[in-house]
């Protein structure tokens, strides 16, 4: 390529070239650019954050001695939305699961049976390391230490299925922890109840079921999975 002293001068009009420069740029239709903003989401809520939210929430309604730990972040399908969960701990062990929401970094309430329930399995946690039977104030074992008997009898006894549930004292004599058999399956859910189960509420045995009433229920068991499983009518 030349140099720009070395083009050819000849035939140059100086003002008439610019005149159809300036008149072919104006000619140019102009191009007017619209910024498109890119939609600003709310940030989720970090690990740190929502621990720290659920540990003044267990601080607050449990035990200052509490720890929230093991932070996992997923999508909890029957909320709808993703949260972030927690294990409450105590000394002795792991206690109960706490969530917190994973955008708005709300803690999800724990209901007042829930909590009483948390403290219960802190008391039998100790109990247990101490080698101690966890009782109240009266000498009664606790309500959740009567449910955990109870269903490890149930699932030796009737079936794997059945838990016990609904617990209520009964002051007899002996006194004792009455539970409700539940009995469900995990592809149809929470199929009905097929009767009741003591624990004797001073020492935590369940009071055994003769055999005539285990028939019955297995008998209940099955009529449940045939109706709940049967055709529908067209």
């Amino acid at each position: 390529m030349g140099r720009l002293a070395d083009w050819p001068r000849t035939g140059y009009n100086g003002a008439a070239e610019r005149s159809s420069i300036i008149s072919s740029r104006e000619s140019i239709p102009t191009m007017s650019t619209t910024l498109v903003m890119p939609t600003v989401s709310t940030p989720p809520v970090s690990e740190a954050d929502a621990q720290r939210a659920a540990s003044a929430y267990v601080t607050t309604h449990l035990d200052p001695t509490f720890e929230v730990v093991e932070g996992t972040r997923y999508y909890h399908k029957s909320r709808g939305r993703e949260i972030w969960q927690f294990i409450i701990r105590c000394a002795y062990g792991a206690l109960d699961a706490i969530h917190v929401d994973a955008k708005t970094g709300e803690v999800f309430s724990l209901e007042p049976q829930q909590l009483h329930v948390i403290r219960e399995r802190a008391i039998i946690a100790e109990a247990r390391t101490r080698g101690l039977l966890p009782v109240d104030e009266r000498g009664y074992v606790l309500a959740e230490y009567a449910r955990r008997k109870a269903n490890g009898y149930l699932s030796m006894a009737v079936s794997l299925s059945c838990e016990a549930t609904d617990g209520v004292l009964i002051p007899l004599a002996p006194p004792i922890w009455q539970f409700a058999i539940r009995f469900g399956l995990p592809r149809l859910g929470e199929l009905g109840i097929l009767g009741t189960l003591d624990v004797d509420a001073q020492t935590g045995k369940p009071l055994p079921l003769t055999s005539t009433q285990i028939k019955r229920m297995r008998v209940r068991a099955d009529a449940l999975v045939q109706f709940h499983t049967q055709p529908t009518a067209a």
